[in-house]
């Protein structure tokens, strides 16, 4: 899987590390719905299910190069609904996920994409966690909020629960991966490999 960089990570793990005492508390029953962001028509024919962490640099390409121009074709046409799970792997990629969940629904997906646009600077700044409240105050979470959310143990483990819950659905090797149909596609992918196994997946269900 991708990890961030242990130089990277130094000043983020001692400025979330309280994330992981949450971990000894056993995780609520939660639907994925907790852990997971939802773009495109419930009547698609086929449904993408991504699993990322958003610390993991190839999540971050895929987002920023790579996704636009599927959602273009697939997802705005009511092709495909894309399904986005947080799938964290470090401390960090765990309080962005709370935070985007903390976020209203509608303003998710882009509170999202903003942190992947910006991964690079925010991973490295000495207090992470500022810079990544500055997005959620973009997407409407006001500070007193962010900060409720990052020490909502409840809220924690929900995104914990589920995470884990959609993980035994689909067998997660690396981050990004892709589950389209029958067809799983782990680590760095193109727009040309995953076209292929959505028009694959769009044939077989394709309507009579």
């Amino acid at each position: 899987m991708a990890w961030v960089e242990p130089a990277a990570r130094a000043g983020a793990l001692a400025a979330v590390l309280f994330i992981f005492a949450f971990a000894i508390y056993p995780a609520r029953a939660a639907e994925p719905s907790a852990n997971e962001i939802v773009v495109g028509s419930p009547d698609a024919r086929v449904t993408v299910v991504e699993y990322a962490s958003l610390t993991c640099p190839h999540c971050a390409e895929f987002h920023t190069a790579t996704f636009a121009r599927l959602k273009s074709a697939y997802v705005d046409t009511g092709k495909v609904r894309w399904v986005l799970r947080h799938y964290p792997l470090d401390p960090l990629a765990m309080a962005a996920a709370l935070l985007v969940q903390c976020a209203a629904p509608d303003k998710r997906f882009g509170l999202a994409s903003m942190m992947f646009q910006g991964q690079n600077l925010w991973i490295a700044a000495p207090k992470p966690l500022e810079p990544l409240k500055q997005y959620a105050l973009l997407a409407g979470l006001n500070g007193a909020a962010a900060d409720a959310c990052l020490r909502d143990r409840a809220h924690f483990a929900a995104v914990r629960d589920a995470q884990l819950k959609s993980a035994d659905e689909h067998d997660v090797q690396f981050t990004p991966a892709f589950f389209i149909g029958a067809d799983s596609i782990q680590g760095a992918a193109d727009y040309d490999t995953l076209a292929d196994a959505i028009d694959a997946a769009l044939a077989v269900q394709a309507p009579k």
